[in-house]
């Protein structure tokens, strides 16, 4: 049977087809915005799409409901972001709580502490979703809660991100140096940093042996706070009274559902 070739017709959308569908291809292989960009468009609102003759519009703004990252410590050993939601809840705090999960997996607690190309990566992933954050909602609050090695990620990610992106950042036994830098996080957040320190705290002292998330053997921050005392950064021991609400001076205390109530909702309160 003799194959008869296509109409000129045909053959003329063949090669149309494609001018038009250029275009759409590249857009879409070009992705999303590079995290430098959006830091560097941090504070702009997005514009609406105007009218045909009309000048574009400024977004509507809206404060929204604002959102806490919770940022748990190495192996997913000990996960508060249910409890703190709950206490969240009971309070009537327009807050929705959120984890941030940069764990290689549970119990992998070893390879979570020790793995500083992560703690990077993690962290600007982190710092991507504050500023998305940010763009969609300009005027809610974004707060970050750490426990133990998750202070790393915190870290990381307040080195990817402009002045005042967080509101708030709270760091529960970081399980970096007392000597780590944290002028980025005390830089990026509105109301500065809080941490909160248990001399008691016989992980954070282990550390002098299997090593902190930055790499030194010595006591973490976690025991005995940060060296550094510049402006936005203040600390808090571990005091007795904190017995009454379940904890007792050890590492995962700072978790637990009656701090939360009592010590961490006060201040998540702070600015509603």
């Amino acid at each position: 049977m003799k194959i008869m070739p296509p109409p000129a017709s045909a053959r003329f959308l063949f090669i149309l087809v494609p001018l038009f569908l250029l275009p759409v291809c590249v857009a879409d292989a070009q992705g999303p915005m590079p995290l430098a960009a959006q830091a560097a468009n941090y504070g702009q609102p997005p514009s609406v799409p105007a009218a045909h003759g009309q000048e574009p519009s400024p977004t509507p703004t809206n404060a929204g409901r604002g959102i806490v990252y919770v940022v748990d410590g190495s192996g997913r050993l000990r996960l508060m972001a249910n409890d703190l939601a709950t206490t969240v809840r009971e309070a009537g705090l327009p807050l929705e709580v959120q984890e941030f999960n940069w764990s290689y997996g549970t119990y992998r607690w070893v390879s979570d502490l020790r793995s500083r190309s992560n703690h990077n990566a993690k962290g600007e992933e982190l710092a991507g979703m504050i500023l998305a954050h940010r763009t969609s909602q300009p005027n809610a609050r974004v707060i970050v809660i750490t426990h133990s090695a998750g202070a790393a990620v915190a870290i990381a990610a307040a080195e990817h991100l402009p002045d005042g992106a967080i509101d708030h950042i709270i760091m529960l036994a970081p399980a970096v140096s007392p000597s780590a830098d944290v002028q980025a996080c005390v830089r990026a957040s509105r109301k500065g940093v809080d941490v909160f320190y248990s001399p008691t705290d016989l992980i954070s002292r282990g550390l002098a042996i299997t090593g902190t998330a930055d790499g030194r053997n010595v006591f973490s921050a976690g025991a005995n706070g940060f060296s550094d005392a510049e402006d936005g950064l203040r600390q808090h021991g571990y005091s007795r009274e904190m017995g009454r609400c379940g904890h007792h001076g050890g590492h995962y205390g700072w978790t637990r559902i009656g701090f939360c109530r009592d010590y961490l909702c006060p201040m998540l309160a702070e600015g509603n």
